[in-house]
């Protein structure tokens, strides 16, 4: 059965809307430390995370090819590709609203891949899922991710202990300020190059299952500038409760250990972009905070907090992907026959 273009249609525009919540709900990632140490305002902030993100959403197409081809192994008939696609995204942004209401730091990247899972198994069972890619290429870059970026950040940060040896006091400030600036939109860019991959690769696919596009097409420019744009602008709706939690009950920020965590997680996120890892911008993000604060003052660390955190990202692929069987069962029983 062809699939009606008003059906495709509407495929692309609840990308989109995940495009724009993921820029909300992850905004925090690459501001909340420059918000925190006061480095920047809140306004101020918010647009230059907003410019970053749509920059860095054109430095590489990897994890877009990623969540395109390694994630499901068929999507069958173009109307079940859209089925899939569509109860995907809705697991995702159901996942995503409900984790940021609580003001809870979970994953974008891994809503829309534990959507993708469960829209796949529930239209082709165990082995419509492509495991080994998704356990090369998320769960084991899941885990490693905001390790490596905390031992980046621990690394930073005693270099920064370094230099205070050769900076006076009173001068430390006035240098680090601006330096932090600077690493809170390198950090907004590396965001941009992992996380609006993930809706560009979403669409693609979307795409190809409706046949408008052949297979194994790259990522068309013009779906490459509509999430980069629309991603921008969620980034600009903000996420003060999540910047909350981020910023400030992880642990105490300041201008040196915000710059840490800022270049250690900017550094981990763009090396997982150039090589297609759908990582988390928040695990790699907080790892860092966590890292940096370690050097700091690891009395000062609330692991209570952490706990809170880690239920949320264990359950944010089975509970993106509980939303995503639900809703393709729904629109299988109720959308299907209308069409």
């Amino acid at each position: 059965m062809e699939v009606p273009l008003v059906l495709l249609v509407i495929v692309v525009i609840v990308a989109l809307v995940f495009d724009f919540t993921n820029g909300f709900h992850d905004a925090a990632n690459a501001i909340a430390t420059v918000v925190s140490t006061h480095a920047m305002t809140l306004k101020s902030a918010l647009i230059m995370a907003a410019v970053m993100n749509v920059a860095g959403a054109f430095f590489a197409t990897e994890v877009a090819t990623t969540i395109e081809k390694g994630i499901v192994r068929d999507v069958g008939t173009p109307l079940n590709a859209q089925l899939i696609v569509l109860s995907a995204l809705i697991g995702a942004i159901a996942w995503n609203i409900t984790t940021w209401y609580f003001g809870m730091p979970s994953s974008s990247s891994h809503a829309i891949v534990g959507g993708l899972v469960g829209a796949g198994v529930t239209y082709g069972h165990a082995h419509g899922v492509i495991w080994t890619s998704i356990m090369d290429k998320v769960l084991i870059p899941m885990l490693l991710s905001p390790i490596f970026g905390a031992m980046v950040a621990a690394l930073i940060m005693g270099l920064i202990y370094v230099i205070f040896l050769l900076i006076r006091q009173e001068r430390q400030q006035h240098i680090f300020r601006p330096l932090q600036i600077m690493a809170g939109a390198i950090m907004a860019f590396s965001h941009g190059s992992n996380d609006a991959q993930k809706t560009m690769g979403v669409i693609t696919l979307a795409l190809i299952g409706g046949r408008v596009l052949p297979a194994n097409s790259p990522i068309p420019w013009w779906v490459v500038i509509l999430c980069a744009v629309t991603m921008g602008l969620g980034t600009l709706a903000g996420g003060r409760r999540i910047i909350e939690t981020t910023g400030k009950k992880i642990t105490i920020l300041d201008q040196e250990n915000g710059f840490a965590a800022n270049i250690g997680a900017s550094i981990t996120i763009l090396l997982c972009s150039r090589f297609g890892l759908p990582v988390s911008t928040t695990h790699v993000v907080i790892g860092c905070i966590t890292g940096a604060g370690l050097v700091r003052d690891r009395r000062k660390i609330n692991f209570g907090t952490w706990g809170s955190m880690l239920v949320a990202w264990i359950c944010t692929i089975p509970g993106a992907a509980g939303f995503a069987v639900v809703t393709y069962l729904v629109l299988e029983r109720f959308l299907v026959p209308l069409l």
